[in-house]
């Protein structure tokens, strides 16, 4: 590698490295904003009201706005929740620190999330009762109109809304495979993702792109796992791409068990990221590993 080109990427590297202070993007509001309650029925129980510049609390009498909002795989070095339905957490800053909380999941019936502070004054803000409670994201229908005395019935009466099964499996749109070093397969690298050591790395790696589905999931078609050497050590690869968008949405990690730790490179959206803060010796590894994985030629240097 060149000294102009190691110089780049040095900076690059820091760059990424450093902590992420930005607001909550469109897909995050686009998949996880509403109104979340500990029974959707009650509308006037405990509530979590999520929008694009703040959260809201609500519980009769108490109400508590928290702003500054940005998204996060885990916070102040916590492990991530030992469920395979954790997707991020949902943060508020005051001054710069880190103060409540929302971890998200995701379940067949749709997101859900459980309150939290990274202070430990979850019980004091939120009450005792509601700390490690369900709230569920619920659809709320418009309430329908008083017909005025004397109206005339309506002439055709609106077609019932047919709601999905929740049960029903997820169908994956076709990879588009053509080019591909070795044959993909469908959520290969989502077994992973059941063991605990890995994902808790990778979850660290990824940090705030935890919040796009495919990266946090990894159930769509993956080749198949390997070993490699990175920067002069023996690392176990993992990769994965968006079911029908492999071109533009692809990843590859390289994960040591031993140091529990992952680095990477992230395609998203067209876009290279290295995750994990390898250091320039592993991202010149990692950038030929992930070319030689998903279409040569295609990366972006």
């Amino acid at each position: 590698m060149s000294a102009v080109r190691r110089f780049v990427l040095t900076l690059l590297l820091l760059f990424l490295a450093s902590p992420a202070h930005a607001a909550l993007d469109k897909w995050t509001l686009e998949a996880m904003a509403g109104t979340y309650r500990v029974d959707c029925a009650k509308a006037d129980g405990p509530s979590v009201v999520i929008e694009a510049d703040a959260f809201t609390f609500v519980d009769g009498t108490t109400k508590v706005v928290a702003k500054n909002l940005e998204s996060a795989a885990s916070w102040y070095g916590q492990n991530t929740p030992d469920a395979e339905e954790y997707r991020t957490v949902i943060l508020s800053r005051e001054n710069d620190d880190p103060h409540l909380l929302l971890t998200l999941f995701e379940d067949t019936k749709g997101y859900y999330l459980q309150l939290g502070s990274a202070h430990d004054d979850a019980i004091k803000t939120y009450g005792a009762s509601l700390v490690g409670k369900t709230f569920r994201r619920c659809l709320d229908s418009p309430k329908p109109e008083t017909p005025k005395a004397g109206a005339a019935p309506a002439k055709t009466a609106t077609p019932a809304v047919t709601k999905p099964d929740p049960t029903a499996p997820t169908k994956l749109a076709e990879p588009d495979t053509a080019g591909f070093v070795e044959p993909l397969e469908s959520g290969g690298a989502a077994l992973r993702m059941k063991e605990k050591p890995f994902r808790e790395a990778y979850a660290k790696a990824m940090g705030p792109f935890m919040k796009h589905r495919w990266l946090a999931v990894l159930d769509g078609p993956s080749p198949a796992g390997r070993t490699a050497t990175v920067a002069g050590e023996e690392r176990e690869l993992v990769a994965a791409c968006k079911a029908g968008e492999c071109a533009e949405n692809a990843m590859l990690v390289a994960f040591s068990a031993k140091k529990k730790n992952t680095v990477g490179v992230a395609r998203i959206a067209g876009v290279n990221e290295l995750v994990g803060a390898p250091s320039p010796a592993q991202a010149e590894d990692l950038l030929r590993l992930f070319e030689e994985t998903w279409r040569p030629g295609s990366i972006r240097k």
